[in-house]
């Protein structure tokens, strides 16, 4: 059963981290993406989504699959010890961390061939930024919305698959894909979303007072966060903190405990971050539990979980 949603709500049931701004160019963004059919692959052991990328031929290397980084990116320094051709852009450019502060690039590395499973670029340059805290997570390098935002990419986290789906598929295609393919056949909500490229959510805070924030589906991101506008509007009181690290640096957030609170009318329990932007996350920590889809041709976001159904108020939405 398909349920669509026109706002997500985001309420107490019961009682009571490169990020998407900056720049959103990248010559991956002009690249034609070559993909007849759908195509599976292995998603590695671990919290964050990562997959097995070749370059020019070479052998597979990991790469985050990162609804939150505006653009696909490579460690400068794994790039130029795979052999890779690195050049220099004519003007220098800037992303933004998770934390919200710029990191600068002006390098690029060509590849001639780039490869995830049957997706397909030829001639990419992938800008080159010397990334410590990724090869600390251990990928090479990090597949963005320039790439992601343009096919409809299936996360399935529980059984450790990443389906990407061509351009044109629509909604009626999505649903016979999911019907063959066997991924799930409860009830999945469907609610249509923003791209900036990066995926965002308009949330309803029902607390103390009512308010509107925002939530970056991010799956770049282990743990989720919340915006300052929705702590206070659900008086929360922190219960700790947490160290956070992104392309800008280290930093320490406080945490707070929510008890199940609404996701797509699903209930989720969890711990949540207080985010230092003006939005919020929804990491893995919470996503990793679905199935979920991120249609960013159709603009629209889907999410099935195996064992939990949707609130009564909600599946008769």
């Amino acid at each position: 059963m398909l349920v669509r949603m026109r706002r997500a709500a985001f309420a107490l049931a019961l009682a009571l981290a490169p990020g998407c701004g900056g720049s959103t160019t990248s010559a991956v963004t002009d690249t034609p993406i070559e993909l007849e059919r759908p195509t599976v692959i292995p998603l590695r052991e671990g919290v964050l989504p990562i997959i097995e990328v070749t370059l020019d031929g070479r052998s597979a290397q990991p790469f985050l699959v990162d609804s939150g980084a505006s653009l696909t990116v490579i460690d400068l320094p794994q790039a130029e010890a795979l052999g890779l051709f690195i050049g220099p852009y004519s003007h220098g450019s800037t992303t933004n961390g998770s934390g919200g502060g710029a990191v600068a690039y002006d390098s690029y590395a060509a590849a001639g061939l780039l490869e995830a499973g049957d997706v397909r670029l030829t001639g990419a340059r992938i800008p080159a930024i010397d990334m410590e805290m990724l090869r600390d997570l251990g990928p090479v390098g990090i597949l963005g919305q320039d790439l992601l935002a343009r096919l409809v990419v299936v996360f399935d986290m529980p059984r450790r698959e990443l389906h990407m789906l061509p351009a044109g598929t629509d909604s009626d295609g999505i649903a016979a894909y999911l019907r063959d393919a066997e991924i799930g056949d409860g009830t999945w909500a469907q609610m249509p979303i923003d791209f900036r490229p990066c995926p965002f959510v308009s949330l309803d805070i029902e607390g103390s007072a009512e308010v509107a924030a925002e939530m970056e589906l991010d799956t770049g991101a282990e743990s989720a966060s919340l915006p300052a506008v929705a702590i206070e509007a659900l008086g929360l009181e922190a219960t700790g903190t947490a160290t956070a690290r992104g392309l800008d640096g280290t930093y320490e957030e406080a945490t707070y405990h929510l008890e199940k609170f609404g996701l797509y009318g699903f209930p989720v329990t969890g711990q949540f971050k207080r985010s230092p932007l003006d939005y919020g996350l929804l990491g893995m920590d919470v996503l990793g539990e679905f199935v979920f889809i991120l249609d960013g041709p159709g603009e629209t976001v889907w999410l099935h979980h195996r064992k939990v159904e949707l609130f009564p108020s909600e599946s008769n939405d």
